[in-house]
């Protein structure tokens, strides 16, 4: 199995922890947040998982090593999918459609005004 399969299959295992524990319980974002980085970085420390070893690269604190990863993997499977599109060079693109600002138009006998609401 490809090493950096081993990253992917550990944060869709880290995704799936977290989802199956916290959506039932009504938490805050940050509190969902947190505890993905904190099951990302023991799940990587416990299994001695680190991406920049994995890529090849020599050197550096093992541990440090654990914690980039598990903070990786704790973003979840997708970040990392974008990650290893960079990684072999290619370009990941990201869509943002922006709705039309809305607008009020008010007729008052022979006059129409139209007023734009700035997007926020």
């Amino acid at each position: 199995m490809s090493e950096l399969m081993v990253v992917i299959v550990f944060a869709i295992l880290v995704e799936a922890i977290i989802n199956i524990t916290l959506s039932e319980v009504p938490v805050w974002g940050w509190v969902k947040k947190v505890c993905a980085y904190a099951v990302g970085i023991a799940v990587c420390v416990l299994w001695k998982i680190g991406i920049i070893s994995l890529i090849g690269i020599e050197g550096g604190v093992p541990i440090a090593d654990y914690i980039i990863t598990g903070i990786v993997i704790s973003r979840g499977s997708n970040y990392l999918n974008d990650l290893i599109v960079r990684l072999k060079g290619g370009n990941v693109t990201t869509t943002t459609t922006v709705s039309p600002s809305p607008t009020i138009t008010t007729t008052d006998g022979d006059s129409t005004t139209t007023t734009t609401i700035p997007n926020l």
